[in-house]
């Protein structure tokens, strides 16, 4: 024994019934340290996982205030909106939302502030430090605290506007070709069918070649095919692609 010990049993005997317990209480206290260092190793390593996960997630986080506030945000919404850490550290939501997706916005805000409902999802425009405009698909839910009281919100951001810009263009590419069929007259129609053989669209020029509306038409492709051998080939190509099987082009 260290000679504090020795002393401790030798030069006071009377102390020895306190022994047992002081030596409990040593152990506990040194039981207790040592469940709280590793408490602390547990918190500091979720600390440092919850901070990757944070500031390498591939989407825009932040918590923000019930007021706007931005709390806490992340390097990739820096990245959406163009601005710095500390820039957007110093506006509030609003400053950065469009105008005319603000309301909608706000009206989900009030909705969760009167737990009237838990989460919500909606595509909205973010104005960029250099003006641009960015869509974003953002999803929001709200942190209370023990008494019920609203904290703050997490948002995830997700950067849209690749998949926007590319529903433009279809959108355009489409209008230009129903422009374009629908505006045929004497000699042409277009037609689509589904996987069962019915006619799902007709150019409105069918009226003035067959005489059918484009409502009465929509039946089964072999309704309108005569006992003419042609159509022979016309039934083994439209059965084969209805099949998933390509076509060449054929002219009858």
């Amino acid at each position: 024994m260290k000679r504090g010990a020795f002393d401790y049993v030798i030069k006071k005997p009377s102390h020895i019934r306190h022994l047992p317990h002081t030596i409990h209480a040593a152990l506990e206290k040194k039981r207790m340290k040592e469940e709280r260092e590793k408490t602390e190793k547990a918190l500091r390593e979720s600390e440092g996982r919850f901070r990757a996960t944070f500031n390498q997630a591939a989407v825009g986080i932040a918590h923000v205030a019930p007021d706007g506030r931005w709390l806490l945000i992340n390097q990739k919404l820096c990245d959406i909106v163009g601005y710095t850490h500390a820039e957007l550290l110093g506006r509030i939501f609003q400053d950065i939302t469009y105008p005319d997706d603000l309301e909608m916005y706000l009206a989900y805000v009030r909705q969760m502030l009167a737990n009237k409902i838990q989460t919500y999802s909606m595509e909205k425009r973010y104005i960029r430090k250099d003006g641009s405009l960015v869509w974003i698909n953002l999803t929001v839910s709200l942190v209370r605290d023990a008494s019920g009281d609203p904290q703050y919100f997490i948002s995830v951001i997700e950067d849209i506007s690749n998949r926007k810009q590319a529903e433009d263009a279809l959108r355009e590419s489409e209008g230009k070709y129903r422009n374009l069929v629908e505006n045929l007259k004497e000699r042409y129609f277009f037609y689509s069918y589904g996987t069962d053989g019915v006619f799902t669209y007709l150019s409105p020029s069918i009226t003035n070649i067959l005489g059918y509306t484009q409502e009465e038409f929509l039946l089964h492709y072999t309704e309108y095919l005569t006992d003419n051998p042609i159509n022979k080939e016309v039934v083994s190509h439209t059965e084969s692609s209805i099949k998933g099987i390509s076509q060449p082009p054929y002219l009858v």
